[in-house]
This record gives structure tokens, sequence and C-alpha cells, in this order.
């Protein structure tokens, strides 16, 4: 299932290609850009398996693929959501996963510096920061890390308990 939240035409156009060809099941295209969170709230209400895999279209999903990702739904309980973007979450947003590593037990939730500047700042460039924000704030920035029966999710991904 693909929402194209108001492409360009050319990407309209390559999308409709593809479902002629049967590479897409769903294709629903939106007259205006709803935002990320209207585009989340139309494709998870429609969404019938029980995962759902969504692409925004600054990440480049080839890099990694989803194979890795669904490991993680088997090691770590209740995971709700998975993401390839390694990012610095942040503990107001993350509320659910930093109370189950909590109640795990030392060993589970580490806190330092695990992500190297190219990647805090690819993310940060993704979304508008400046470089000279995203330098000035990478050192007092914090990652987390969980480990769960002596599994860690792989370079490259985050998750959040559900």
């Amino acid at each position: 299932m693909i929402f194209d939240n108001h492409s360009c035409a050319e990407v309209r156009e390559y999308l409709k290609e593809a479902s002629s060809q049967g590479k897409i099941q769903y294709l629903i295209f939106s007259d205006s850009n709803i935002g990320k969170i209207g585009a989340w709230n139309f494709m998870f209400g429609a969404a019938q398996g029980q995962y759902v895999v969504f692409s925004d279209g600054d990440i480049l999903s080839a890099r990694v693929g989803c194979k890795p990702h669904w490991k993680l739904f088997d090691t770590f309980p209740n995971v709700g959501m998975v993401t390839a973007r390694p990012y610095r979450a942040s503990e107001k947003y993350s509320t659910a996963t930093f109370d189950w590593a909590h109640k795990q037990g030392e060993g589970v939730l580490e806190e330092g510096t695990f992500l190297d500047w190219e990647t805090v700042w690819e993310h940060g460039r993704s979304i508008g920061v400046s470089e000279e924000k995203a330098h000035s704030d990478y050192p007092q920035g914090i990652d987390y890390r969980l480990t769960y029966h002596g599994k860690l999710p792989t370079s490259g991904q985050a998750i959040s308990s559900s």
C-alpha cells in the first residue's frame, strides 16, 4: 500500500506505472499534502496486516532493507515501532520503551554516545537542522541502547515499545 502525499508529477507517474505493472497492490493519491501524521492515520486505519512498513521520501531503505528489522519483533517483547534511521530519541517521546527497560533491571538500557557524528548529521540535515546547530548540540546529546537476552538492535535500528 502506497499513500502518495501529493508528490510531484514525475513521482505520481512512476507510481501509476508501477501499479499498472502489478508492483503495488494499493495506491492512494492525496490531492494535497496532509502531513506525515495525516498519512499515518489514513494508512494505519486502512492496513490489514499485523505489520505496517512506513518509508518517508527522505529515507533510503535499500541501504538496510527490512529483513533485519523483523528479527526485532522476535527478540524484543511488545515492539510498537522499528525505524531504520537511528536518531537521538527523547525520553519524552519514548516513555513506554524507557519504562519497560527500567523494569528489566541492569544491563538492558545503556546511556552514552553510540551514534557517530555522520549518523547524527544525516538525520539533522534531513529535517532541516543547520550544520552549526547540529555540531553544537552533538557533544551534549545522549544516546540510548537496549540489550535484551544478550541481543542488540543492529546498527541503524531503533525501537519503541507499544
